[in-house]
């Protein structure tokens, strides 16, 4: 994930670490939900993993 923008970086750990909704996500970053979506969307396009992409980012936290 380090290849990614610092932004979308952000964006991931807020998901996946701390729980939050994108809406939550929206209000820490200071950006709107559309944004959060495009962030979390590049990440979806950069890193299909046999379609299970958000749950083995997850699980990469879960692992450190």
């Amino acid at each position: 994930i380090n290849d990614l923008p610092p932004q979308c970086q952000k964006a991931l750990v807020l998901r996946c670490k701390n729980h939050l909704s994108y809406k939550e996500i929206a209000v820490t970053m200071g950006v709107s939900v559309k944004t959060v979506e495009k962030h979390l969307q590049n990440y979806k396009k950069h890193y299909k993993y046999n379609g299970y992409w958000l749950a083995h980012f997850c699980l990469l936290f879960i692992a450190l």
